[in-house]
């Protein structure tokens, strides 16, 4: 028997519903929670998995003890030519 574990190819497409529904159902509004999982689906396409899919759980978890804001009220502080600071308010 080999240690090795399986890898299982879930679709983008599968796997990009599948992760926003996790996230919708932590708190997230339908809209940012697609949009979070657009990110993370796009990361693990291209072998992020550091900020792919691997992260929902992370985040869910942060979504529950509060640490992450599900409804962040998101402001520009200042900006530049090139640049803006934004304040996320604790966005995931």
């Amino acid at each position: 028997m080999s240690s090795t574990p399986t890898k299982i190819l879930v679709p983008a497409d599968d796997l990009r519903t599948f992760s926003a529904a996790l996230l919708e159902k932590g708190g997230l509004s339908a809209e940012h929670a697609r949009t979070t999982a657009d990110v993370f689906v796009w990361a693990a396409q291209r072998g992020v998995d550091s900020h792919g899919t691997a992260r929902v759980p992370a985040y869910l978890d942060l979504l529950a003890k509060g640490v992450a804001n599900a409804h962040p009220e998101l402001t520009i502080e200042s900006t530049a030519p090139a640049a803006a600071v934004l304040d996320a308010d604790r966005a995931p």
